[in-house]
């Protein structure tokens, strides 16, 4: 298995800490109304296979659940290691944060474990009003 400050510089090159929304549905007082739910997610990409697929059994080894698949885009395509959720995000943080050593992706990494925390805390719609828009769409 890769060491950590391996993964952690890999991660520095060509990782994202980000969200990823999802649209979801409910239905109050006998209409449709849509809301969106965010949830923290990793997101690492590569050309190459076998560096994601090393990066894949690094964190499977640390309790962390993911995937790594091939994905096609205008430049011909790229592999991408993807893992979801607050649990698995924060073990990734937990993880990196003491090996990486950009000062850029370090305080990326803290405003990322904030919004985790804060999603956590307070759920993750992001509000219970409908626009007009989300109403019966």
């Amino acid at each position: 298995m890769v060491p950590v400050e391996w993964v952690a510089g890999f991660v520095e090159g060509e990782g994202t800490f980000t969200r990823h929304a999802h649209w979801n549905h409910t239905t109050k007082d006998g209409q449709t109304v849509y809301y969106r739910t965010y949830v923290p997610t990793f997101q690492v990409s590569q050309k190459e296979e076998q560096p994601l697929l090393l990066i894949a059994e690094f964190f499977t080894s640390q309790g962390v659940r993911g995937r790594t698949w091939h994905r096609n885009n205008q430049y011909g395509g790229a592999y991408e290691y993807r893992s979801l959720g607050a649990k698995n995000c924060l073990r990734i943080a937990e993880t990196l944060y003491d090996h990486m050593h950009s000062d850029r992706k370090k305080t990326q990494l803290e405003t990322w474990i904030r919004t985790i925390l804060l999603y956590q805390r307070v759920g993750t719609r992001v509000d219970d009003q409908p626009t007009e828009y989300e109403v019966g769409r």
